[in-house]
């Protein structure tokens, strides 16, 4: 047997008492129950595997629905973005020109589909956690609602009008900002990481912070930004502020491989460093290990440290 959870509704309908509702989208367990019903035996390796699989249940669900929908309509061409999504493999790697164009196309669906009704202020609220508007929109692909009647115009508009103008929107947005090249709107073009210390960076990103202290922020404390695999709707998970798409606010804060079996084959990774000093040679020296996946042994044999150089730091109470 298995145990598993990434934040997912955790009861069927049939359950009879509240829990919540604030849960997950189920594109995260949703791959995650494909992969360990596979088979039967697993290492290691299959774990790492896992934990940096960028493969999304979500757009897998979605992408014939749109592209169904742009088939039915003659009016525009969007050759390039059906070509793109027609054969992507659902897996937000860094070369995946589908995963911008999907991303870039969902955040304008949903703007366009809801600020009218919500008004600036209330929509922001509403992006906020992005399993909001993921399970909403979702919905309403699969289904309809009245909500894609734009209430600021005459015209009734309807779910086939708002995936068009959301998919013109997505691919001006990616031309402007990337290039006119479709080369270029690779995922690791759009999907960035900046490690930053939290209580330094918010005070920096103050409009009075001093500029010396921007500076040592933005140039010492911080690291990136950096290209990343993933997505929020990913085992490897990438979230990204909707209010300011598609800067990665939300990952795996540590990787972790433990065989009970076996405790020195323990594994694990960082995104940052051993140290959070940023004059420390071990300032983010995890990083780029952590960006590609792999993993450091986590010893647990105290005799191993004979074999190594070590350093040691006392700390003392004031007196």
């Amino acid at each position: 047997g298995w145990i598993a959870n990434a934040n997912n509704k955790l009861y069927t309908d049939n359950y009879a008492y509240y829990l919540a509702t604030f849960w997950e989208p189920p594109s995260r367990i949703q791959r995650i129950e494909q992969v360990l019903t596979s088979d039967s035996v697993f290492n290691g390796k299959d774990f790492e595997l896992l934990q940096n699989d960028s493969y999304s249940m979500f757009a897998k669900n979605l992408v014939p629905v749109i592209l169904n929908i742009l088939a039915e309509q003659n009016e525009y061409t969007f050759t390039t973005a059906v070509e793109y999504l027609d054969n992507w493999d659902y897996k937000y790697e860094s070369s995946a020109t589908a995963a911008s164009i999907f991303d870039a196309f969902f955040v304008n669906l949903t703007r366009n589909t809801l600020e009218d009704e919500f008004g600036e202020d209330v929509f922001t609220s509403f992006l906020h956690h992005e399993n909001i508007p993921v399970r909403t929109l979702s919905d309403f692909l699969q289904n309809d609602s009245s909500f894609f009647d734009d209430i600021s115009t005459e015209k009734v508009e309807t779910k086939q009008d708002i995936v068009i103008k959301s998919m013109q929107d997505a691919l001006y947005f990616l031309s402007d900002s990337l290039g006119q090249e479709e080369f270029e709107w690779r995922w690791e073009q759009l999907h960035t990481l900046t490690l930053a210390p939290p209580l330094f960076s918010q005070a920096a990103e103050d409009p009075d912070a001093p500029a010396p202290l921007k500076l040592i922020v933005n140039n010492l404390m911080s690291k990136g930004p950096y290209s990343v695999n993933g997505h929020g709707m990913s085992v490897s998970n990438g979230q990204y502020n909707w209010e300011k798409p598609f800067n990665m606010v939300l990952g795996p804060s540590v990787r972790r491989i433990v065989d009970l079996s076996d405790l020195s084959s323990t594994r694990s990774i960082l995104p940052t460093g051993q140290s959070g000093n940023p004059l420390s040679e071990h300032y983010g020296d995890q990083t780029q290990e952590w960006l590609n996946g792999r993993y450091k042994d986590l010893i647990q044999d105290s005799s191993s440290f004979l074999e190594t150089t070590m350093r040691k730091m006392r700390l003392e109470p004031k007196k």
